[in-house]
């Protein structure tokens, strides 16, 4: 199980072209991954870009006849590492040789830091375990007298325009809404003239309180519904269902049927009212790897928060990261000082040793059902996509490393799978912590160590 699992992931690593059609073609089962039903070509050169070149060709299949990896191997590049901190901030390394599960390198790997944004890793675990991965996001509109009501599940990623079955942000939209709505209206008894938005979804605060200040811009509430999980051109929006108001407002215009817009956080109870229109979302697995991809922290809350409910029917901000704790903890994974105060990973109070993410990963690899093994999937991919985009992008190393990143003031992370360029799966986590300022000067660090297991 786990060649074949390692074999299409060299495939689908082979096969990555232009990221956004290869995770459209990869979401649909049309380029192999790890569980394709279609019988992988291997050895095929990686496609040209226009700013990175891979090497021509990547191992046509995993090579199992290599000698072991030992902790000597790997030493000198840990000591480059450990040296990088000049003695003033930590470092921590766990290598897993995934073709045999054996540990081929290990420091400081039982010390839990903070793991910054691969704690949206567990993350995704806890809500392709709680929720239905083919699951939708409905966003409906009912009358009542001549009111319409809009209510959402919690489609962040509504497009104020059409919907586009093709993407999964904007995969439905507002303008489909209003079209549906405006053709049943025409035989209503009663013509609206109000529209109301109840945007509360989750219990609690919509924005986790205990999130500091200056992280803020980095997140949006977590609401009914929203464009681009509250992302705008100015940072993150803090009111991301004026937005969706305004814009039904406008297309409601088009069609002669002005509405006096007004917000409620009070649920609407649906009884015997007439539905007049509803689009869904993609699935919610399209939206978890875009979670990953993007690093969304507003994905990342919410995601987990309706993990939770579906869970325990509570969804506060801390019903959800104890439920993400107690999920985690029932793996047979080292977990010791295991502690999460924020899903997304947006605080420096999450504390998980290097051991524990490399061996989450491990586990996955090896024995995780075909929609765990996706996660692997969703991360983004070196010079190709998502934070890894502009990383780890020379003809060495583009399209060989698919892995999450985390980064916070005082720490810079990076957890994930390498393709070394002898055709050997190495599992890995690597991390700084403890940095007084400017984390983000040490990914060049972490970028090193990776580039340097390419080359074993």
């Amino acid at each position: 199980m786990v060649k074949k699992t390692v074999v299409s992931f060299l495939t689908a690593v082979a096969l990555i072209g232009g990221i956004s059609g290869y995770l459209v073609a990869d979401t649909y089962d049309l380029v192999p991954g790890f569980l394709t039903f279609k019988e992988p070509e291997f050895g095929k050169p990686l496609p040209e870009r226009e700013k990175v070149q891979a090497e021509t060709i990547l191992p046509a299949q995993m090579r199992t006849e290599l000698p072991s990896l030992k902790n000597s191997d790997l030493l000198p590049i840990w000591k480059e590492l450990e040296a990088s901190t000049g003695g003033k901030w930590n470092a921590g390394a766990y290598v897993i040789d995934a073709t045999t599960g054996n540990i081929v390198f290990a420091a400081n790997e039982k010390t839990p830091v903070v793991p910054a944004s691969t704690t949206k890793l567990y993350t995704a675990y806890a809500t392709l375990k709680s929720l239905d991965p083919q699951s939708r996001l409905a966003t409906r509109l009912y009358q009542e007298g001549d009111t319409l009501h809009l209510i959402g599940e919690g489609d962040l990623l509504l497009s104020p325009g059409k919907g586009n079955s093709q993407e999964i942000d904007g995969y439905a939209g507002l303008e489909d809404l209003v079209t549906q709505a405006s053709e049943k209206l025409k035989t209503a008894s009663v013509k609206p003239t109000k529209l109301v938005l109840h945007t509360q979804l989750h219990e609690g605060p919509a924005l986790d309180p205990t999130i500091r200040e200056e992280y803020r811009v980095w997140i949006s509430p977590q609401t009914a519904f929203a464009f681009k999980a509250g992302a705008t051109f100015n940072g993150y929006d803090q009111n991301p269902t004026n937005a969706v108001g305004n814009s039904l407002a406008d297309l409601f215009a088009k069609y002669d049927l002005p509405l006096e817009v007004s917000y409620q956080e009070q649920a609407f109870v649906v009884q015997d009212q007439p539905l007049v229109a509803e689009v869904h979302s993609a699935t919610i697995l399209q939206i978890t790897r875009i979670m990953l991809e993007r690093s969304d922290n507003t994905l990342a809350e919410h995601l987990c928060r309706l993990a939770a409910k579906a869970e325990s029917g509570a969804s506060t901000p801390q019903a959800a990261y104890t439920q993400l704790v107690e999920t985690v903890k029932k793996l047979p994974i080292p977990h010791d000082g295991f502690e999460i105060k924020s899903c997304s990973g947006l605080t420096e109070e999450n504390r998980i040793a290097p051991q524990t993410t490399a061996e989450f990963l491990y586990h996955l690899w090896a024995k995780g059902n075909s929609v765990e093994k996706q996660i692997f999937r969703m991360n983004p991919v070196s010079g190709f996509s998502g934070t890894l985009l502009s990383r780890l992008n020379t003809s060495v190393t583009a399209g060989r490393v698919q892995a999450k990143t985390g980064l916070m003031d005082s720490a810079a992370a990076l957890s994930g799978v390498v393709v070394t360029r002898t055709g050997r799966p190495l599992i890995f986590h690597v991390q700084t912590a403890g940095v007084p300022e400017a984390a983000y000067a040490t990914r060049v660090d972490l970028d090193a160590f990776i580039e340097a297991l390419v080359n074993r």
